[in-house]
C-alpha cells in the first residue's frame, strides 16, 4: 500500500510543475484569479482552456498558497480512493515544502495534447527541477482532475 500513495505524490508533484502559465490569456493588468474564472466562464467545461484554469487554480492553491490538503480535491475518484487525504498532504509537503529546495514563484510552461475528455500534459516547472513526464487529466463530474495514479 505504502507504494500506491508514492504513485499519487508523484502524479501531483507533475501537475505542481504545470500550473500556472494561463496569465498568457490575459492582459498584464489583470490579476491571476480573474484570468481564471474568465477562462472557466468563457470555455466549455472540457476545454482545452478549461483545463489550463484548473492547472492554473491548483498552481496557485496547493504549491504557491501552501495549501497541502486540497492536492487531493484534484485528484480523480479512482486516485482518491488509492490514498487518504492526510497522507497525500504530507507527501506532498515534504516533497514540495519550504524544506524541499523548489521555487514556485514563477510560472510553469506546459504542452498539452487533448483528446476528448482525457489530457496528457508535459509540464517544465519554473525551477527546472521538475521531471517533464506525461500526466493525465482526465474530465471527470464536470471538472479536470489528476488522474495519474
Amino acid at each position: 500500500m505504502r507504494s500506491i500513495p508514492a504513485v499519487a505524490v508523484i502524479a501531483v508533484a507533475l501537475a505542481l510543475t504545470a500550473c500556472g502559465s494561463d496569465d498568457s490569456d490575459t492582459s498584464p493588468s489583470a490579476p491571476p484569479s480573474t484570468s481564471t474564472s474568465v477562462a472557466e466562464s468563457s470555455a466549455a467545461p472540457n476545454s482545452e482552456t478549461a483545463l489550463r484554469a484548473r492547472l492554473a487554480d491548483f498552481y496557485k492553491t496547493v504549491p504557491q498558497g501552501h495549501d497541502w490538503d486540497k492536492a487531493f480535491d484534484y485528484q480523480s475518484p479512482r486516485c482518491q480512493q488509492q490514498t487518504t487525504r492526510g497522507a497525500l498532504a504530507t507527501m506532498i509537503e515534504e516533497a514540495y515544502g519550504a524544506n524541499s529546495g523548489r521555487d514556485f514563484s514563477g510560472d510553469p510552461t506546459y504542452l498539452i495534447t487533448m483528446n476528448g475528455d482525457t489530457a496528457t500534459v508535459v509540464s517544465k516547472s519554473y525551477d527546472n527541477k521538475g521531471t517533464m513526464a506525461p500526466q493525465t487529466w482526465t474530465f471527470i463530474n464536470g471538472k479536470w482532475n489528476l488522474d495519474n495514479c
